[in-house]
């Protein structure tokens, strides 16, 4: 099998930590990775990787030329590897450009080339010329070209919407937990002198309720002087990845004067951790909070599902989210709380669970368990293509 992820070399985001996900549930020596030429070679130690497709920046400044260069080099790759039988081509967080360059191949390769495209968001599959959307769903009947998700939700949306049918099988954890919990490098663990923590992971972007943060933690404040005083509580987040600096100075000032707007509570404090985490640090920091809040944008995530919740149900962790979001078949099981989207409703949310943290033991045990039968399906599907 070739797997395309062209942004391995990018630690924001989670395509860098696909192939180790992809290496757990379904193990083959046999693999290749074909990646972007920014990826830093030996990062992914004992996996075999190519870098020879365009970077990022060559797909915003030079689009067609990027589009053609990773043609003809996923066109060499493929015929190379047909040598001794017909490759699968699995691109796992396929965009616009990717369907491209499937298109524009189909007609070039050896018979028996299967794409599997695995679309993690409606977005990705907008902007095709009917044309495309055409050669696409004939290419789904001829059976050379499969459509998969990681939700049921996107598969129904693709299918009403485009009439192309997909299979909702592939739910890749961005965060493999250990059996054994390391030193976090935040402090001990629940149960000891610490405060409890409240973790808003994964940068604050807009449509991850980044705007909201600085009056969630306003309104946590004013929560826990005014209804658990004596609750010692941290909450801790990602820096903003942002290029201008003065923006990302004004989001921390007005996180910080959010911080210590109202009631003075001596047991509330924010913690600021780099933008940039790699996955041992992002997996000591998730392992580190007592509860997740994800207070995203509804719309935005509609249809599809989150890294993040993924995670937060595989470490055992109750989540406070935004109500409407999908993946209800993790999140219904007593181990996540829906919240309306403002700042107090969060807030009151975040503070009753800590409160309460003991009465989530079971049900995020419970959920974990519901998460097990997808990750059991994804290790099938990985192993039969």
């Amino acid at each position: 099998m070739i797997v395309v992820e062209k942004y391995l070399g990018v630690t924001n985001g989670h395509e860098h930590t696909i192939p180790r996900a992809i290496e757990a549930l379904a193990p083959d020596s046999n693999r290749l990775y074909v990646t972007g030429l920014d990826y830093e070679h030996g990062s992914l130690s004992g996996i075999s990787v190519k870098a020879v497709l365009s970077t990022r920046r060559d797909h915003k400044k030079r689009p067609q030329w990027s589009a053609q260069h990773d043609t003809q080099e996923l066109k060499e790759l493929i015929v190379e590897c047909a040598g001794k039988q017909p490759p699968s081509v699995l691109i796992p967080t396929a965009h616009v450009h990717d369907v491209r360059i499937c298109i524009a191949l189909l007609d070039e390769l050896p018979d028996g080339v299967v794409f599997y495209l695995r679309f993690l968001t409606e977005h990705h599959i907008q902007g095709l010329e009917e044309s495309e959307y055409k050669r696409l769903r004939t290419a789904i009947a001829d059976k050379q070209v499969v459509l998969v998700t990681e939700t049921s939700y996107l598969a129904d949306h693709l299918l009403s919407c485009y009439d192309m049918p997909s299979e909702d099988c592939l739910l890749l954890p961005v965060t493999l937990l250990r059996a054994t919990h390391a030193d976090n490098g935040l402090g001990s663990d629940k149960g000891t002198a610490r405060p409890l923590r409240v973790g808003y992971l994964g940068g604050p972007r807009k449509e991850k309720g980044g705007d909201l943060i600085p009056d969630i933690i306003r309104q946590l404040r004013v929560k826990c002087a005014r209804d658990a005083p004596g609750l010692s509580v941290e909450f801790v987040m990602q820096k903003p990845k942002t290029r201008k600096r003065l923006r990302s100075l004004r989001y921390q000032f007005a996180l910080c004067c959010g911080a210590r707007f109202g009631f003075w509570t001596k047991g509330f404090s924010v913690r600021f951790l780099p933008a940039d985490l790699d996955s041992q640090a992002f997996q000591r920091v998730l392992e580190s909070v007592d509860v997740l809040l994800l207070p995203y944008n509804d719309q935005a995530y509609r249809n599809r599902g989150s890294g993040i919740i993924i995670d937060g149900v595989m470490a055992h962790k109750p989540l406070v989210h935004t109500a409407g979001m999908k993946m209800s078949d993790l999140l219904d099981h007593g181990n996540a709380v829906p919240s309306a989207q403002s700042a107090v409703s969060y807030a009151d949310k975040v503070v009753n669970v800590l409160i309460n943290l003991n009465n989530y033991d079971a049900p995020t045990r419970k959920a974990a368990d519901a998460l097990q039968v997808h990750i059991r399906r994804s290790a099938e599907f990985l192993k039969s293509i």
